[in-house]
């Protein structure tokens, strides 16, 4: 995996942004279409954009209207992910157990700017927060549903878990060995508070990719690695093939967002939530 960062906000791109990068912090990226990335934020409380959407021609950034009238109202959302198979359907995770809260995931669609929430299902008791969500299609039309743990506040090991999601009953099956699930250290150390998985992403050509990050608290210092986890298999018993890589850093930034450029050119994209100096969008440069 060879990548060089290339800043959008820096003049190197088309990109001409709505407005100014810093002004939101992003958890989680997906492909829409062929020109649309949809960006979650972690908000935490009611108000503000729970989803955004991003044009990958001109950068801009607009929020998402969204009915959650069938779901709750999600909080805190750090990973979202397109439903493979399904299109126009959207996965996202919450994070937070704010005071007590039960993170869920939410599934939703989405077409032409606007959404509608159509099923949440509970997440399964793990020690740590949920930050990378991507999916698979199997051949029998059921989905690989993969959760990547963050790690970091009990353990320098992040996990991965695995359930099936049955698109025609809509239903969510978390097997015993998912929930066990497949144990990721970062190839290189970080320094102190790691967190190895904030985000994930399966690349066209099939490679699982994870970013790690350290968290020093509201104003850093920050660092990340984006690194090659290894390869999904959704039709075997254990799909998680692990073939730990060494990346790229990303030097003063808490990446929390990974998704490949849907403008063509399979370049990654990066969002970060650099927490009190908010958020950016980068694009690293070269094969992934």
């Amino acid at each position: 995996m060879t990548i060089f960062p290339q800043n959008f906000q820096n003049g190197h791109s088309s990109w001409a942004s709505s407005r100014p990068v810093g002004s939101e912090s992003f958890s989680g990226l997906t492909r829409a279409n062929n020109s649309t990335h949809l960006v979650v934020h972690d908000t935490k409380s009611a108000d503000g954009a729970k989803v955004s959407s991003l044009n990958s021609q001109s950068g801009q950034v607009e929020a998402v209207e969204i009915d959650w009238s069938r779901t709750d109202t999600p909080q805190d959302l750090e990973a979202v992910s397109y439903v493979d198979g399904q299109p126009g359907q959207f996965m996202a995770v919450e994070g937070s157990r704010y005071n007590g809260r039960t993170p869920h995931m939410v599934l939703f669609d989405y077409a032409d700017g606007k959404g509608e929430s159509l099923k949440q299902f509970d997440l399964p008791k793990l020690p740590y927060e949920v930050e990378g969500l991507v999916t698979q299609q199997r051949a029998d039309g059921d989905v690989l549903v993969v959760l990547g743990g963050r790690g970091g506040d009990e353990t320098s090991q992040g996990k991965l878990h695995w359930g099936l999601y049955d698109p025609d009953g809509q239903t969510m099956d978390w097997s015993d060995q998912g929930i066990q699930g497949a144990t990721v250290r970062m190839p290189e150390k970080l320094g102190d508070n790691e967190r190895p998985i904030s985000d994930l992403h399966i690349t066209p050509q099939g490679d699982l990719l994870a970013a790690g990050c350290t968290d020093n608290g509201d104003t850093g210092p920050f660092e990340s690695l984006i690194y090659r986890v290894g390869r999904l298999d959704p039709e075997a018993h254990n799909p998680i093939t692990l073939t730990l890589d060494h990346g790229h850093r990303v030097h003063g930034e808490k990446v929390e967002a990974l998704d490949t450029n849907a403008a063509g050119a399979p370049h990654l994209l990066i969002g970060t939530d650099n927490e009190s100096f908010g958020g950016t969008l980068q694009c690293l440069l070269g094969s992934v």
